[in-house]
């Protein structure tokens, strides 16, 4: 019998259908098998890390190094938390901003320098590093310099960093010293792990070379290295702070500034800024000092010629000179409420002013033989130092008609002189 032709090119539709669903399916099963490519979470440049480079940068998914090998500039940005991925800086006169980067690396260093270069960090956002056991959160040993600073337009950007086991938060891992670490700016929080400082050298290796010019800084150690300085049985190295504000704890049997346990104090120079220093807790024969040494290390040079330094446990070893060599001694005031910073008058030439705040509405200035004047702008105190004998006297800052305004015009300006009647 004659069939449909209707019927025919119904069924071979049908097989066409079938056969086109069929190749369909192939495709999709092939898609899902085939290997994708997955990002790394990190951006140089705004370009996904995972791509294997640009210019100046490399990266390898095989050993989860990204190395940046020009001066660049770089940004950095977004999160990698797998256990072997760094940053390797490799390059001179590096230029990295860090924005929002979050690197968690627990079995290796999440961002190192090579040793012997100089490089600089600028901070964006709030950023937070992390590094394995032996390793330090941000590596600086060595002949090596790292400068961290705010970037333009970002006061308060901040970045938090953590060493593993033994290692410091900022400069050297297990046995490793730091280089030199320079901090202009921002607000950063290192951590040091057990045995190590919080910024400064990693277990049994010393404190290298610190500055503080700016900025506000927390530090310390978990347990047994310095808040700054040294790690478990080394030296504090150089520390020099002259602005800023900076908040520093030692681990346990190690000074604030200065040497892990049994570490020797190096050298602390205090110019300026607001400094507050705690040792670690611990009993021992030869305790640790909050500026100094670690216990049952030796002492240090201190040199005190400007700011305020609240030691917590009002132990400061050796007894500090200013840069003349004279003896200073500590001049606490209390109860400035202002927010602002604090103005002293009468210091010797070479006296650092710069960012003197009240802590708990305390300042503690330590001072040659003098009178000073020392105010807020609320409040004003005389102070007469002559040995350990501190005279302190004070009273509401006082009024314009107190103090009497004289005003005149020259060339054309406005100049007001104010002087006590």
């Amino acid at each position: 019998m004659k069939k449909n032709i209707w019927q025919n090119k119904s069924e071979k539709s049908g097989v066409f259908q079938g056969r086109l669903v069929f190749l369909l399916s192939l495709c999709i099963l092939s898609f899902a098998a085939a290997p994708q490519t997955a990002s790394a979470g990190v951006l140089v440049n705004g370009a996904d890390s995972e791509t294997g480079s640009g210019a100046g940068w490399t990266y390898s998914s095989d050993t989860g190094v990204l190395t940046l090998s020009s001066s660049g500039p770089f940004v950095l940005s977004g999160s990698n938390t797998a256990e072997n991925f760094c940053v390797s800086i490799t390059a001179g006169s590096s230029v990295v901003t860090v924005s929002n980067l979050v690197i968690s690396s627990s079995k290796a260093c999440a961002v190192s320098l090579t040793d012997g270069i100089d490089a600089e960090i600028l901070l964006a956002g709030t950023s937070r590093i992390s590094s394995g056991p032996d390793n330090p959160g941000i590596r600086v040993s060595g002949s090596s310099k790292l400068t961290i600073n705010a970037a333009d337009g970002d006061p308060d950007a901040s970045l938090y960093v953590s060493g593993g086991h033994s290692g410091a938060g900022i400069g050297g891992g297990f046995w490793e010293a730091a280089g030199h670490i320079l901090i202009l700016g921002g607000t950063i929080t290192a951590n040091g792990g057990t045995y190590a400082a919080g910024i400064g050298g990693g277990e049994t290796a010393g404190g290298g070379y610190v500055e503080i010019m700016g900025g506000t800084v927390s530090c310390r150690s978990e347990a047994y290295g310095a808040g700054i300085g040294g790690g478990y049985k080394a030296s504090g190295g150089i520390v020099k702070i002259s602005g800023g504000i900076s908040t520093v704890s030692g681990g346990t049997g190690a000074a604030g500034i200065g040497g892990g346990l049994q570490g020797g104090g190096g050298s602390v120079e205090i110019s300026g800024g607001t400094v507050i220093a705690s040792a670690g807790a611990g009993s021992y024969e030869n305790p640790a000092a909050d500026i100094g040494r670690g216990a049952g290390g030796d002492d240090g040079e201190n040199i005190f010629s400007g700011g305020s330094i609240i030691a917590r446990g009002s132990s400061v070893l050796a007894g500090p000179a200013d840069s003349a060599a004279k003896p200073v001694y500590s001049v606490e005031l209390s109860g400035f409420t202002a927010d602002g910073p604090v103005a002293v008058r009468g210091v010797p030439a070479g006296y650092g002013t710069a960012d003197i705040y009240p802590v708990g509405g305390i300042v503690c200035l330590w001072l040659p033989d003098g009178d000073y004047v020392v105010s807020d702008g609320t409040l004003l105190f005389r102070v007469h130092v002559s040995g350990s004998a501190v005279k302190a006297q004070g009273s509401p800052f006082p009024s314009a008609e107190e103090v009497g305004i004289l005003s005149f015009s020259l060339n054309g300006q406005k100049v007001e002189i104010a002087f006590e009647t």
